[in-house]
């Protein structure tokens, strides 16, 4: 490891330690998307590693259990007899190795490893889709806590993903953080990491944990894992994560949605228009189909063109309902397209592209989601 020992100027990093960072975000990248079971002993010594590193006597109880969902109402019988550790763990930790890091980086007069860090760990592996997945199945469970006013409102904290009952430790959430201070000691030479070893092996090793003092809550990982091209939480049919208990979370291109959105006959146009939420709200209009929604919903057509990259096909621009356009940041229109490849059953498949609503060609639009101009998506001879 002397190798990876060590930082050039301005925070340059040498070929092994790139290789070295981009290893370790494939592993974490890698426990992210895992559905492995987890080893009984393995997550008992682990434990234990963890407890002793911040000097605390391992726990008498250890709980495991199959939902992240089944895991608070654990958490929650036990927090009135037991201490939540899992902030204080996390400030520990970090409060050490920062001090450590912050007096060799200036050691070495460098400010930019960090980006560099990141960039190395993201280099063959998309370290931040944990989040991406986390935050969808979150929100499910609080809005579904919220719903059987299982913790007052009062009583949580302003932005309901930071409350007590959802601070875990798990590989989603922590584990990019811990992949950066996993190179930052490494490359920096500190010897003493046994809280960060221990942290970091038993997060890998589970779905996620609470600790507790004499008391810890342990989650099974999830048996399905559904995404999107992107790398969000994506069921098109059926639940996007899974977990061996059954509980299901249902989610639409990294947004949760409502089970009977997915299951069964699409929402009418009057319950898109009546669901509150406006991200959901979007969701089903997607999940409708654009061209069915805008047909529907009586959306008013803007104009229509051949559409030059996909011939015989046409491409239509329509303004959306003020009920829909509630869901966007900005002012959009949605561009009405015909996939340039057949599906299965021979039929071809219309969507909708969202573009700008300044826009009143339909080619201008078109060109402008791929970040062409008009004129090369004309000169197109087909699209894929």
């Amino acid at each position: 490891m002397t190798e990876l020992r060590g930082i050039g100027p301005r925070g340059a990093l040498s070929a092994e330690q790139l290789e070295y960072a981009a290893r370790i975000g494939e592993f974490w990248e890698r426990r992210v998307l895992s559905t492995e079971r987890c080893d009984r002993h393995d997550v008992r010594y682990l434990v234990d590693r963890v407890y002793q590193a911040f000097g605390f006597s391992p726990p008498s109880t250890v709980t495991r259990v199959d939902s992240p969902v089944a895991g608070i109402a654990h958490v929650m019988r036990l927090a009135a007899d037991h201490r939540h550790l899992g902030p204080h763990m996390g400030k520990d930790l970090r409060d050490d190795l920062d001090d450590q890091l912050e007096r060799m980086l200036l050691d070495e007069g460098s400010r930019t490893l960090d980006e560099r860090i990141w960039r190395a760990l993201g280099a063959r592996a998309r370290l931040g889709q944990g989040t991406e997945l986390d935050q969808p199945m979150w929100r499910q469970i609080v809005r579904q806590l919220d719903a059987a006013a299982v913790v007052h409102k009062e009583d949580r904290l302003a932005d309901p993903l930071a409350s007590w009952y959802c601070s875990e430790l798990s590989a989603w959430w922590d584990g990019v953080w811990l992949a950066r201070l996993i190179c930052e000691t490494t490359f920096a030479g500190i010897s003493d990491t046994s809280r960060l070893t221990a942290v970091a092996a038993l997060t890998a090793a589970v779905g996620c944990w609470w600790p507790m003092d004499g008391a810890v809550v342990v989650v099974e990982r999830p048996t399905v894992i559904r995404c999107d091209a992107m790398g969000c939480l994506h069921g098109e049919d059926g639940p996007a994560l899974i977990f061996a208990d059954g509980y299901a979370v249902y989610a639409w291109h990294g947004t949760a949605v409502p089970a009977d959105m997915i299951h069964g006959e699409s929402w009418s146009v009057a319950r898109i228009l009546a669901e509150r939420n406006l991200e959901v709200r979007r969701c089903a209009a997607e999940h409708m189909g654009w061209g069915e929604f805008l047909t529907r919903a009586g959306a008013q057509l803007v104009a229509e063109a051949p559409d030059p990259g996909n011939a015989p096909h046409r491409l239509e621009l329509y303004d959306l309902p003020d009920e829909i356009l509630e869901a966007y940041p900005r002012d959009v229109r949605v561009c009405l397209c015909t996939n340039g490849s057949l599906e299965r059953d021979g039929s071809a498949r219309r969507y909708g592209i969202v573009v700008r609503a300044d826009l009143d060609d339909p080619v201008e639009a078109i060109a402008d989601s791929y970040g062409v101009s008009a004129e090369v998506y004309r000169g197109l001879q087909a699209r894929r």
